[in-house]
């Protein structure tokens, strides 16, 4: 377990970021690792591997093996701190590394550090646990009141116990697959990252009457921790907010969005959003989110983070989903881009159109 210190790997990595990194057989171009310099611990990424070739011009274009590599990672490129020859064959059993931030990072480019050697890598970063939630603001006038737009971007693994076991070991005893969670939530995390983009569009040149807040909410799996912890944080910066979550949208089928409410609080919110769904024609159901076929609810949210303090808040969510999740249905085969594009402009119309309400 890592803590990040600097911005040599900004964007992807912040500073007072916590990571986990792994021992790793195998190194491939694009990891990030974990790597001693003296008794320095570095975080660079993997630009190319032994014997490879390496170029960059000087306006920071890197090229391995005389082929351009895609570098959507970084925010802009530079030759930055660099004082060896171009082009560079790495060494054998060693790698050459980079900071995703190209014009501040120390890194292979500089002699001092040079070719990376297997004995000086400690892992691999395959996780960050802190901090445990992504949140971005667009500033209103008002910044005593908030429109908070959430989804989930955790998600789950399987664990089956084997019949058919060797002996009594927990290895043998127990399976783990991975899921997908194209539905839970990948889906829920489109929308809002669209959103996001369209609604920073539309105030690009005009401030909202109040924040609108966007918040990618971590361990929602593990009991809401994510957006109990943000609620438990934020509630008294705000004097009113409310919240609009997105869970489990774009299934395929005929089960529109589940908009039936059981909260009086948020009633008159369910029914400006009921509304909008009319306008654009997305269709809906008045069922409970998350019932199940016998007429059960069997499923929560972090909406109801929020409504644990007494705040108005609003699911989108698809009727039909229970039993899709943690399955391994949950993949890209069964999801409606159109529908998600389709949730998505009701969602920013919602927002556009009740933006001076906090419900």
């Amino acid at each position: 377990v890592l803590e990040i210190y600097g911005s040599s790997l900004s964007p992807t990595l912040e500073s007072g970021q916590i990571v986990v990194s792994l021992k790793k057989k195998n190194i491939k171009q694009g990891d990030i690792i974990a790597l001693w310099q003296g008794n320095k611990l570095l975080v660079k990424r993997v630009i190319a591997g032994p014997g490879q070739y390496i170029d960059i011009d000087v306006n920071g274009k890197v090229l391995v093996d005389n082929k351009p590599i895609n570098e959507d990672y970084i925010d802009a490129a530079s030759l930055g701190n660099s004082d060896i020859n171009f082009p560079h064959q790495v060494e054998e059993s060693r790698w050459f590394c980079m900071g995703d931030n190209r014009d501040t990072s120390i890194d292979s480019r500089s002699a001092v550090i040079g070719d990376v050697s297997k004995d000086q890598i400690e892992g691999q970063v395959v996780l960050r646990i802190w901090p445990l939630n992504v949140i971005g603001v667009i500033k209103g006038e008002d910044s005593s009141k908030a429109i908070v737009i959430s989804a989930h971007f955790d998600h789950v693994t399987v664990r089956k116990k084997n019949e058919e076991a060797a002996s009594n070991t927990d290895s043998q005893q127990v399976s783990v697959s991975k899921i997908e969670g194209a539905i839970d939530n990948a889906s829920g995390v489109a929308v809002l990252l669209e959103s996001a983009k369209e609604l920073a569009n539309y105030y690009s040149d005009e401030k909202p009457p109040y924040d609108i807040i966007f918040a990618a909410f971590n361990a929602e799996e593990l009991g809401l921790i994510g957006s109990r912890k943000f609620v438990s944080e934020f509630k008294e910066t705000y004097d009113d907010w409310y919240n609009i979550n997105i869970d489990c949208v774009g299934v395929k089928g005929n089960e529109g969005l589940a908009v039936k409410n059981n909260d009086p609080a948020s009633q008159e919110l369910y029914d400006d959003f009921i509304e909008v769904l009319d306008e654009d024609d997305v269709y809906y159901e008045m069922v409970p989110y998350a019932m199940n076929e016998e007429g059960a609810v069997v499923g929560s949210s972090d909406h109801m983070s929020f409504r644990r303090e007494n705040a108005a808040s609003l699911v989108i969510g698809q009727d039909g989903i229970t039993g899709v999740v943690h399955t391994d249905d949950d993949n890209m085969s069964i999801v409606d881009v159109e529908l998600i594009d389709d949730i998505k402009e009701a969602l920013v119309d919602f927002i556009i159109k009740n933006d001076n309400k906090i419900y």
